[in-house]
């Protein structure tokens, strides 16, 4: 497939420590509130951030943003499986 399917309202869980004392942390559960998109030369949408509801989060409220709610951006990982 080579892409990753976005839906508003899906779980997601955070795997990186972006903010330990405002709680967000790597196994951190959320919700998906939205996506911005960018066009690429094939006319594709590629994602580029999406914004996160962390319920349990204490982290300073975000200019722009609902409480609860915070930024993350795009991050490219490799995956390789191995048929043994």
């Amino acid at each position: 497939l080579g892409v990753l399917p976005l839906v508003i309202g899906m779980p997601i869980v955070i795997l990186n420590d972006f903010d330990v004392e405002g709680g967000i942390v790597n196994g951190t559960r959320g919700y998906l509130t939205q996506i911005r998109y960018k066009m690429n030369e094939f006319n594709e949408r590629v994602a580029l951030s999406c914004v996160i509801k962390i319920s349990n989060c204490s982290a300073s409220k975000m200019h722009g943003l609902p409480p609860q709610q915070m930024p993350v951006i795009a991050d490219t990982v490799s995956v390789q499986f191995l048929n043994r």
